[in-house]
């Protein structure tokens, strides 16, 4: 199966999973315990990907926290290309008040490799992959796209 197709090709996604496999994440939080993904079974998941000092990944970090509620979506921003160190200095100046972790090559190897950030997998209350997004998304524009892949209520 292919993730999101259609929102895939439309990106350039080199995405190979069509559903959130059961890996447990370092998290950037000191001293709290790693994420298992499977521990969000049953809730929509936009696991939302940065980087240190990127602008963009900033912007839609926030974007999420804004409309994340609305939708009963739970957000998970995922640190790439750096340090945790360095991952949890940029983190920490955000402040997301939602999980923060660390991408393993596992879930690389299970989602794909990342193009670019910020990009975003949008996945469903049963953990299938419904989209993605690269790049930014104004919060009126996510909103959107949220309502059309998941309906009224994720």
């Amino acid at each position: 199966m292919i993730v999101g197709l259609v929102a895939a090709s439309a990106c350039g996604a080199t995405a190979g999973a069509s559903s959130l496999p059961d890996l447990v994440l370092p998290n950037l939080d000191r001293g709290a315990a790693p994420l298992a993904l499977s521990s969000l079974r049953g809730h929509a998941v936009a696991l939302v990907y940065f980087e240190p000092d990127c602008t963009w990944c900033l912007r839609q970090l926030q974007a999420f926290g804004e409309v994340s509620s609305e939708f009963g979506l739970t957000p998970v921003a995922v640190g790439i290309h750096g340090e945790a160190r360095e991952l949890r200095r940029w983190i920490d100046r955000v402040g997301p008040s939602y999980p923060r972790v660390i991408e393993t090559p596992a879930l690389s190897r299970a989602l794909g490799e990342v193009p670019a950030t910020p990009f975003t997998f949008l996945v469903d209350r049963n953990g299938d992959v419904r989209g993605t997004i690269r790049g930014y998304e104004e919060p009126t524009r996510l909103r959107a796209r949220l309502k059309a892949l998941f309906g009224a209520n994720v």
